[in-house]
């Protein structure tokens, strides 16, 4: 029960976080913020990619399986962070307000808060790390 509720907590702060970032998205109709969204959905899915590649690499005995884990880690953690730098250089561009960019800031904490409690919960479980 009680991993159930710490999933549950996870997934609740993720979903602020993206509520968060669809808000700055709709109350200050600047749609280029979306971007962000975008970011959040493909950091997981090059990270799930490029582990599966991986392990198959490691079962027909090649040796470059953990480099590819590794450089999957890579991209997505600069996809996740992009989240953090991309409102701000929209803002220094002047294509948001600052409240968007505020928005979209707690969004992206929320999302990476909640990652990064994922990460720590799930390591002092596991000795083995999956992905984000």
């Amino acid at each position: 029960m009680d991993r159930i509720l710490a999933l549950l907590g996870f997934a609740f702060l993720f979903v602020v976080g993206v509520i968060l970032n669809l808000l700055s998205c709709i109350l200050y109709k600047r749609w280029v913020l979306f971007v962000v969204m975008v970011l959040y959905g493909l950091a997981p899915i090059i990270k799930f990619g490029t582990v599966r590649m991986a392990e198959n690499m490691e079962a027909y005995g090649s040796s470059s399986g953990p480099a590819w884990k590794d450089f999957g880690t890579f991209v997505s953690t600069f996809f996740f962070l992009s989240g953090l730098g991309v409102p701000v250089v929209m803002k220094h561009s002047d294509l948001i307000e600052i409240e968007a960019m505020v928005l979209a800031w707690a969004g992206a904490l929320f999302v990476l808060g909640s990652i990064v409690s994922y990460h720590y919960y799930r390591k002092k479980d596991d000795d083995y790390l999956y992905a984000f």
